[in-house]
């Protein structure tokens, strides 16, 4: 999540590596300030702190209350710094801590030497200067010696300035040379720490190969885990770069007593971050050099909290993020909590990832709350027993988002007591408009696919431009409102309010095949009879197709000719609401406020009872119609 309140940035662009030194082909006539002398732009990318220390490290560690553990610690720390745009400005980053739980934050520097609060995730997180930063604020601005950041740090009883600097040494490392000063009584400062650290550049793959296995993880937890790693050695022999594996790839959830379900059975049998499955994955991923994202039941903060997540684990065998599952399914909300954290993506080598657990993929929204935050590929761990996941949701959220969807789920039920349906397969990976690269079926299988991460940022569709340009985030407004307050709540059980109207608990519904075949008398007089006999076989709705008076193309070449003709064609369906005593849902081309619509209609006995005017336009319908 973006700090500051700055906007979401675009993705990084790919660029190839290069080893030159960044010295005369990237200045000029040696201007004052480093944002001149070199093209700030090539700050962008991934970038990785080495894993070695420097002059004075354990020396400028100590001033933070660093025992030698942590001192070693800190040296050995992985950290990730992913600039995502960089301009002489502002700079927008993401901030990750895999060693830390996979804490990430995204935020933006001004380069305009004012303090601004530390994002909170990461003060909370502080291990060194940001744990005795006081003020937790810090500033940036460029100057002569490269991009600078200061705090303001109170140790050992004195007043004390950090200042760091980054330089680019050549297009693929980064040095950051740290000062600390001691603020003097009468003015003026003197150094009594320095040291010095380097991050370097992981590129991003513009193609790689994803698996998805699919297989039934038992009871035995050991043997779930040479099963999962087998199918990583798999993976890795088929050259993928990513293993996707199923929702609670540890073990069966036998987590009932006496029949009912019990969290504090399920509180045991789950995993910890440092248990023996993990760490088998962890070292699995480590020696196969595979990014791995798997379903894991794990432990919360306390007795007997159980969450459903999924790891990501990178190829270095460290966790590069964990997510907890959002939306619960059924008999879940009786074992597990589900998580509350938001939403995450990713930043690595393959991309930016979301990770998505079983039904958080069956809801629209959070598929679309990680496109938003620029998810490339989603990684779904799933244990489904439904057909519709592989048939309908996968590959829907990659069509409605325009990414790349990667689908593990379990397959199979060789229980013969307890819970005996089985999970149904169909695991497979869609490209950003839905369509299948590879897919399986309902056996223990893998599938493999090419991976193409940037074609994610075109966002085409079959039927508009951008899909995410098309949004009108302005109209949805009740899809943060809390369940009570909207008129589904009677769906589940009373409303604390008033509902805006009681309607019956079955409606009879008439839906019409009919389109502009002849002429247009022919039409309207087909609509008519087809209302009539709605209303003798008991329908109270009937239901019109989209523009069904108007020949195709007629509202794109004559825009104001099909309103006049709309506008008739309402009043003769007025009056066969109002003959017929029921009513009528129907779409027809609007003139009003010097605007034409595409507008829905609702008619009833009495008259026009409710109308909406399209919000989302086709390419097709701009060239005619303006957005309700």
């Amino acid at each position: 999540m973006a700090q500051n309140g700055a906007p979401q940035p675009a993705r990084p662009p790919v660029r190839r590596p290069r080893s030159e030194s960044l010295g005369c082909p990237l200045l000029s006539a040696m201007p004052d300030l480093y944002c001149d002398r070199i093209d700030v732009s090539l700050l962008v990318g991934r970038w990785v702190r080495s894993d070695s220390k420097y002059e004075n490290w354990e020396n400028y560690m100590r001033w933070f209350g660093m025992d030698e553990a942590k001192v070693r610690e800190e040296t050995i720390e992985p950290q990730l710094h992913i600039i995502t745009a960089a301009s002489k400005e502002r700079i927008t980053m993401v901030h990750q801590l895999p060693w830390r739980h996979g804490a990430q934050c995204e935020y933006t520097l001004e380069m305009d030497g004012q303090y601004y609060p530390i994002p909170g995730s990461l003060f909370k997180s502080a291990r060194s200067s940001w744990k005795v930063n006081k003020e937790a604020s810090w500033m940036h601005r460029f100057d002569e010696r490269g991009l600078m950041a200061e705090q303001k740090i109170p140790a050992m009883g004195k007043n004390h300035i950090l200042r760091y600097w980054r330089t680019m040494q050549s297009y693929n490392e980064i040095r950051i040379s740290v000062h600390m000063s001691e603020v003097l009584e009468g003015g003026g400062e003197k150094e009594v720490a320095h040291t010095v650290r380097f991050f370097h550049r992981i590129p991003f793959k513009t193609r790689y190969l994803a698996a998805a296995a699919q297989f039934f993880s038992g009871t035995d937890v050991e043997a779930n885990l040479h099963t999962c790693i087998s199918w990583m050695q798999k993976a890795k022999a088929k050259g993928a770069d990513l293993v996707v594996l199923p929702e609670n790839s540890n073990r069966d959830r036998d987590y009932f007593a006496d029949g009912k379900p019990s969290r504090e059975l399920c509180y045991d049998k789950a995993e910890t971050l440092d248990g023996a499955f993990i760490n088998g994955l962890k070292a699995a991923c480590l020696q196969l050099q595979l990014w791995l994202a798997v379903g894991v039941d794990i432990r919360g903060a306390s007795r007997p909290t159980v969450h459903i997540a999924t790891l990501l684990i990178r190829p270095d065998g460290e966790i590069e993020g964990v997510v907890k599952k959002h939306v619960l399914w059924d008999y879940e909300y009786t074992l597990f909590e589900p998580g509350n954290e938001p939403y995450q993506v990713f930043d690595t080598e393959l991309g930016r990832l979301g990770l998505l657990i079983c039904a958080d993929g069956i809801v629209p929204e959070a598929a679309r709350v990680l496109s938003l935050m620029g998810a490339q590929v989603l990684c779904n761990s799933l244990n489904s027993r439904g057909p519709d996941e592989m048939r309908v949701h996968i590959p829907l959220r990659a069509i409605e988002n325009g990414v790349w969807h990667v689908a593990s789920n379990a397959v199979g039920n060789p229980n013969t007591t307890g819970l005996l349906w089985p999970w149904t397969g169909g695991s497979e990976v869609c490209d950003p408009q839905g369509q299948r690269a590879a897919a399986s079926e309902d056996r223990d299988d893998m599938v493999v696919a090419e991976v193409r991460p940037f074609e994610a940022e075109l966002k085409k569709c079959s039927w508009g431009g951008d899909l995410l340009s098309m949004r009108r985030p302005e109209l949805y407004g009740i899809l943060t409102q809390p369940l009570d307050k909207v008129p589904c709540a009677s769906m589940y059980g009373p409303a604390p309010a008033e509902l805006p109207s009681e309607g019956p608990d079955v409606l009879k519904v008439a839906m019409m095949q009919l389109s502009r075949v002849h002429t247009r008398q022919c039409s309207e007089w087909m609509a008519k009879r087809q209302v009539a006999y709605a209303k003798r076989r008991g329908a109270a709705l009937c239901v019109l197709p989209e523009l069904f008076c108007l020949a195709r193309g007629e509202a794109a070449d004559d825009p104001q000719g099909a309103a006049s003709y709309c506008a008739a064609v309402l009043d003769q369906l007025l009056a066969a609401a109002k003959e017929q005593d029921l009513h009528i849902c129907c779409s027809l081309v609007e003139a009003a406020e010097e605007k034409i619509f595409h507008t829905a209609f609702l008619l009833g006995p009495g008259g026009v009872v409710a109308k909406y005017r399209k919000a989302h336009l086709s390419d097709a319908e701009r060239a005619w119609a303006a957005p309700g």
